[in-house]
């Protein structure tokens, strides 16, 4: 019937409304998130410099070949011991582990409470270096890559050695090593200060497609009284503004 159309149309109406409202829940969640993740990635920069992503691909591949010794080590301490107490026998010492296991994964926190404040927690940084292969672990797939300060831009894969000499960017780099700041320094937290006194600022990105209205909007926020020229000029006065805050 018309009654029972409608009934239909309106709980429809209804199930898509829900649907979009969830949706754009989670793409600000996701979006705020990504902001928070740059921010930490911002600060840690400030500490230890940029990410070594060489050296922590292979210190990440060691592991995970270390870590299949210690499995098996401990499968085989396990079935040794099991074996002895079915045979009446005193059960065998318990080894020495090769390398720590990372606890199992647990849980995500919930929306509410993930953190999107973007500060960087130094202890994150500590806890990892648990979870390396020992020094006298040999891998056999090849050696290690040479250090940050004697490595420049990788070659082919064909070519040997496999890196380009280190140029003066690398070989000045003066950072203290991963692992070894306890607390958050001093510069890190007046960034942090600024940053959360500028609000969250519009990326690069999203700045091209905003409007003149707009763009004189986030000026003035910004503290810039020149709103006069064109859209061009009004863009590139706040993308120049964005890349200057920490």
């Amino acid at each position: 019937t018309e009654e029972e159309r409608q009934a239909r149309y309106k709980r429809e109406a209804e199930e898509m409304k829900l649907k979009w409202d969830a949706r754009r829940l989670e793409e600000k969640q996701s979006a705020e998130r990504r902001i928070a993740h740059a921010n930490r990635e911002k600060e840690r920069e400030m500490i230890y410099g940029s990410r070594d992503y060489v050296m922590e691909a292979y210190e990440a591949r060691m592991y995970e070949e270390a870590r299949v010794i210690e499995v098996c080590r401990k499968q085989r301490e396990v079935y040794e011991r099991i074996k002895a107490f079915k045979l009446g026998r005193p059960l065998p010492p318990k080894g020495e582990p090769y390398v720590p296991l990372r606890p199992s994964p647990v849980q995500p926190p919930s929306p509410e409470d993930f953190d999107i404040s973007g500060h960087y927690i130094p202890q994150v940084d500590i806890d990892a270096l648990e979870y390396k292969a020992p020094p006298s672990f040999v891998s056999p797939t090849g050696p290690a890559p040479p250090p940050r300060t004697e490595r420049g831009l990788p070659k082919a894969a064909w070519e040997d050695p496999p890196y380009n000499p280190a140029g003066p960017a690398q070989r000045n780099f003066n950072k203290p090593a991963v692992g070894t700041v306890t607390e958050v320094p001093k510069e890190v937290l007046e960034a942090r200060k600024v940053r959360e006194a500028d609000g969250v600022l519009p990326q690069p990105s999203h700045i091209k497609k905003m409007r003149v209205p707009e763009l004189q909007v986030a000026l003035k926020k910004a503290g810039i009284k020149d709103l006069k020229g064109d859209k061009e000029a009004l863009i590139q006065r706040l993308t120049d503004y964005v890349r200057s805050r920490p």
